[in-house]
């Protein structure tokens, strides 16, 4: 968990690289991939800041 002096959550900045409907890949200024949730005004090369409670957590995946 990313927290702040304080106490909260820190806050990224990062650029949109990849968009679908619900979500985008975002890659930091350290070369971090995060995918978040899309924002109606992103566009691809869009630089934003975004925290830990915006990035989309990978769904399990169940193999029978």
């Amino acid at each position: 968990m990313l927290q702040g002096e304080e106490g909260g959550y820190a806050m990224m900045t990062g650029k949109a690289i990849e968009i679908d409907k619900k979500t985008a890949i975002v890659m930091t200024d350290d070369f971090a991939f995060f995918s978040v949730k899309a924002r109606p005004e992103m566009a691809v090369g869009y630089k934003f800041d975004f925290e830990e409670f915006d990035i989309v957590k990978p769904k399990p995946r169940i193999s029978a």
